[in-house]
């Protein structure tokens, strides 16, 4: 399956003036880094898609709160084709600039349904939103 690749947000156009498409890997990478960037239910033709990671902003720093941070990425990263084994969310800082963190893993190849390098994204819940770091 292709879909159309977008960079920031924006279409990316091939040379002669197409849109580009991508697939396997790229393609969800690129699905699970728009989920994880978009607040839960903001996309009003999608109810129930991407994340609710703002209402963390408002809790105190706690083990329980770094958890249910966690799951929720997880959540998020497992409807997409990856190794579930391989999901890891690390909460690298919480301040008053926000919160922190790293998820890392396996997207599957969609032809041989094996697992292929490890991917990382660093994000950042800010007042602002939801950012994802390359």
């Amino acid at each position: 399956m292709a879909d159309l690749q977008l960079t920031n947000g924006k279409f990316v156009k091939t040379a002669d003036g197409d849109l580009a498409l991508i697939d396997n890997e790229s393609l969800t990478m690129q699905e699970v880094r728009h989920e994880l960037a978009t607040e839960e239910d903001e996309i009003d033709l999608h109810p129930g898609y991407g994340t609710p990671l703002l209402q963390f902003l408002h809790m105190e720093q706690s083990e329980l709160a770094e958890n249910a941070i966690a799951n929720v990425i997880t959540e998020t990263v497992k409807k997409y084709d990856v190794d579930e084994n391989s999901i890891h969310v690390t909460i690298t800082r919480w301040g008053l600039d926000g919160i922190h963190g790293r998820v890392s893993f396996r997207p599957l190849s969609a032809r041989e349904r094996v697992q292929t390098q490890p991917t990382v994204v660093n994000f950042s819940v800010t007042y602002q939103g939801v950012v994802l770091l390359d």
